[in-house]
This record gives C-alpha cells, structure tokens and sequence, in this order.
C-alpha cells in the first residue's frame, strides 16, 4: 500500500466543504497522538476540532450546548482498514452534531 501525498480534509458536519458520509471511518492524530471525538480534521490546515468532556465525561454542557476543543500541529488522517471495523475497532465519533 502506498502512502497517498495530498492532504485531506474531513469532517462530520454537513455543512463542512470536507464533510464525508463515512467521517467514522476516519482517525485522526495530533502531532502523532490519536484525537478522541474528532468532528473535523484538516492536514493542510494542520487544525483539528474535537468534542471536549467536562470532568464527568459528559460532552454536553450543562446549559445544553457541547464545547470544543482545538488542536494545531502536524494534524494526520487515517482511514480505518475495513478489517479493523469489522473486529468492533470502530472511531468513536457519532459523526452528526456540530456546534
């Protein structure tokens, strides 16, 4: 398999120009450290967005609204091996609410 040389952009919000149907086929990594809760990732950009947790773990707020999380750096996108989904090793965003 050779390693693919454009950057990428994805993201679960539909009003996103990189928004993808399948965003949860997609990890994300922050200068090599894997990014839970990603919504939005962009190489080029070296930007990500990720679902933030309160010290509960809960995303949502108290007043409702879910907070974010920005991270910068050496932002890389990898697509999940159809083999690694189908053994239960899928992302863990719930691609659909954006903020």
């Amino acid at each position: 398999m050779t390693e693919r040389t454009e950057k990428i952009r994805v993201s679960a919000d539909q009003k996103d120009p990189g928004f993808r149907a399948d965003f949860t086929r997609f990890e994300a990594y922050c200068n090599g450290k894997k990014l839970d809760y990603c919504v939005t990732a962009d190489e080029e950009r070296g930007h990500a967005v990720c679902r933030a947790r309160d010290e509960n773990g809960y995303m949502r707020m108290p007043d409702g609204s879910i907070a974010f999380t920005h991270h910068f750096g050496t932002i890389t996108i990898r697509r999940i091996p159809d083999d690694d989904l189908s053994s239960g090793a899928l992302a863990k965003d719930d691609a659909g609410e954006s903020g």
